[in-house]
């Protein structure tokens, strides 16, 4: 009982410090909120701190709350879309959407400047910058 005891605190400390790595990690991460400061990391992990928020394609109609692709309102207009238009990170969780609609956020991933095509050629493709793969979505 003796060994058993001594090793179980090992591996509790193991385990609680196995979170420390990452958040260290995510602290390093540059962040940006305007489009400038995430274009000059084009291509790399960032975190990007804007508004959530649901993102109508097609003006004039009704935006449905359900399907609308989501957007980082970024504190100089429009940031990326939250996963490339035609994968999956795009298809935001219904309880991330009510939770965080409008709400300021931080998102962690990759920037990319420009969305990556679509791998259907059939299929349409959305411009404009985007976090390709998503990470985490995080209320700020």
């Amino acid at each position: 009982m003796r060994i058993t005891v001594p090793f179980l605190a090992i591996a509790l400390a193991g385990a609680c410090a196995k979170g420390a790595p990452q958040k260290m990690a995510e602290d390093k991460l540059p962040t940006c909120s305007t489009i400038a400061e995430c274009s000059a990391h084009d291509g790399k992990r960032v975190q990007i701190v804007g508004v959530y928020t649901l993102h109508n394609v097609m003006p004039g109609r009704p935006l449905d709350r359900d399907t609308a692709p989501v957007r980082i309102t970024l504190d100089d207009g429009p940031g990326p879309f939250i996963g490339a238009y035609w994968h999956r990170d795009a298809i935001r969780p219904q309880d991330e959407r009510a939770r965080l609609d409008g709400r300021r956020v931080r998102v962690t991933g990759t920037f990319l400047r420009q969305m990556p095509p679509n791998p259907d050629p059939r299929a349409a493709s959305l411009g404009g910058p985007c976090v390709h793969l998503v990470e985490r979505v995080d209320a700020d």
